[in-house]
């Protein structure tokens, strides 16, 4: 089992940018002041990994939305809220709600957020294995984005992800190139997406040490930008790429990294699928795991002594 980690933007308006700044008019009501202070608290949980806390905070960004009929906040909250459902694995619950944001969108005539949000959804039906749907909806972000010129590397990199479940490796590596070519270095967050995608395909096709190179990159971004969640699945990755190059050691010592942050995020299912690894190569380095395992459970078990997703 794999984790694709499709790229997510959770971006706020203009709108609401300004709000959060502390320039919004001194007569916005009390609610939309609030529906700010939640998304922001959502965004930050969200970039660490802290999915459930992120998703208290951005339900609440959108009810005081909602309650205000401010459309831009409530379009923002609904995308980020359907990234969170993507994250925890509830892929229906994402796909409803990707539904609403393109909706609220396209009522505010906002191509950019329209395309993001089609993209988002595009990559959430190739998460569940409908792969002629996500082809469509990505026609459709590519349509409206021929108006606005936006998003072009997401774009990329999401087809590329549709030509990966296509099992069309060769295609899918020169849209991920494309994709490099098409993002500024301002965009780190999707320049470390892209790599990180790039060294899955080259680790799946048996050119490890080239996918070394990339998930390097994105852990150098991940690392700078505080996005643990991200950092363990680079981490997992360089594991897969050490253990086909059959260092065993090396891999095993890639895996507790990993392993230990999502056993501090609660990430369970990520948990179990690195511990499946670690457990196999450190059998042939001859490692003990003890006190891993011991943090793990108890991380898991919420008997940490950090604030990290409180």
């Amino acid at each position: 089992m794999h984790f694709f980690r499709p790229l997510f933007l959770v971006v706020m308006s203009s709108v609401c940018l300004a709000c959060a700044s502390g320039s919004a008019p001194e007569k916005a009501p009390e609610d939309i002041h609030q529906g700010i202070r939640h998304f922001n608290k959502a965004t930050t949980y969200y970039i660490k990994g802290c999915y459930s806390k992120a998703l208290q905070h951005v339900q609440r960004a959108h009810e005081r939305f909602a309650v205000a009929d401010q459309l831009q906040g409530s379009a923002d909250s609904l995308n980020t809220m359907a990234n969170i459902y993507y994250r925890l694995g509830d892929f229906q619950s994402a796909l409803a709600v990707y539904d609403e944001t393109i909706a609220l969108f396209e009522q505010l005539e906002q191509k950019t957020g329209k395309v993001r949000a089609l993209t988002n959804k595009s990559a959430t039906l190739i998460a569940v294995r409908r792969l002629d749907d996500a082809s469509q909806v990505l026609d459709q972000a590519d349509d409206v984005a021929k108006t606005s010129n936006s998003l072009d590397g997401l774009r990329l990199k999401t087809r590329a992800m549709l030509l990966i479940a296509n099992n069309d490796v060769e295609g899918a590596e020169d849209l991920l190139v494309n994709a490099l070519h098409a993002t500024a270095e301002s965009d780190q967050t999707l320049l470390a997406d892209i790599h990180y995608t790039l060294g899955h395909l080259m680790s799946t096709t048996q050119r490890s040490q080239h996918a070394v190179t990339h998930l390097k990159k994105a852990l150098k971004i991940d690392h700078t930008t505080g996005a643990y969640f991200s950092v363990g699945l680079d981490l997992a990755a360089l594991g897969d790429c050490y253990e086909n190059m059959a260092k065993h050691a090396e891999a095993a010592n890639f895996y507790k990294r990993s392993l230990k942050i999502f056993a501090l995020l609660e990430a369970s299912r990520q948990v179990q699928w690195v511990l499946t690894r670690l457990e196999d190569c450190a059998g042939k380095a001859g490692l003990n795991l003890q006190a891993t395992l011991q943090w793990t459970e108890q991380w898991l078990a919420g008997q940490r002594e950090s604030s990290l997703c409180r």
